[in-house]
């Protein structure tokens, strides 16, 4: 549809990935995506951003320091923690096979959400093999191409809602799925790199009000 600014606007429907028992004892099943702003860029490429209204959900903000991803180093935490979170990173694949961002992760590791940018074959993905220690859930990888021109740099606004992940990437490419982490404390950020060094340039976070007129933070979340 059309916004009031002109804007054409996309919504999508974001299917469930666990059992119908597990939907009838949440007393719910599936969501409305986040609106997406759809454009043509001077090319005539096909762009996606989120709507700007979403800023309005903003919370506290952090300001990301820049640091090095040293090839085949431990994953760097970001001093930042949540389920209802927005985050904007600018990172720089450098040599690295591939690159990205961990979310929902426990302390020890054992739940976590890896956003991937494989320079090797082009491709942006969520990988969720290790995003719950619930087996029941669909823990599949969700992905697309993602060609980076040359010295053209990653950049991503990740949206976390409980259960959700949408991923939008330089304006051009956009993933979202489900996932399902069962600790409470499956709420850490990390970075991390393999295959070469790469950098985080920039990043700033904000928590995430509830759409929801009248509701505490991430209260009525996915």
């Amino acid at each position: 549809f059309a916004d009031a600014g002109g804007r054409r606007v996309a919504l999508g429907w974001v299917m469930e990935g666990r059992s119908r028992e597990a939907q009838l004892a949440a007393g719910w099943s599936g969501l409305i995506s986040l609106p997406r702003v759809l454009a043509l860029d001077a090319g005539g490429a096909l762009t996606m951003t989120p709507h700007p209204a979403l800023q309005q959900l903003r919370g506290d903000h952090a300001a990301l320091a820049p640091r090095r991803l040293p090839a085949q180093a431990a994953p760097q935490p970001l001093e930042i923690a949540g389920d209802c979170l927005e985050l904007r990173l600018e990172l720089d694949p450098g040599s690295a096979a591939y690159c990205g961002v961990a979310l929902r992760c426990a302390p020890d590791g054992a739940e976590q959400t890896l956003i991937v940018y494989d320079q090797e074959r082009r491709r942006l993905s969520i990988d969720r093999s290790r995003s719950s220690l619930d087996q029941a859930v669909d823990h599949g990888e969700r992905g697309g191409p993602l060609r980076l021109e040359p010295n053209e740099p990653l950049r991503l606004q990740i949206f976390v809602d409980r259960s959700v992940v949408e991923v939008f990437a330089n304006e051009r490419a956009c993933l979202t799925s489900r996932i399902y982490p069962t600790r409470p404390n499956s709420l850490g950020v990390t970075l991390f790199a393999h295959g070469g060094e790469a950098a985080m340039l920039a990043g700033d976070s904000w928590t995430m009000r509830a759409i929801w007129s009248g509701s505490p933070s991430g209260d009525e979340g996915a």
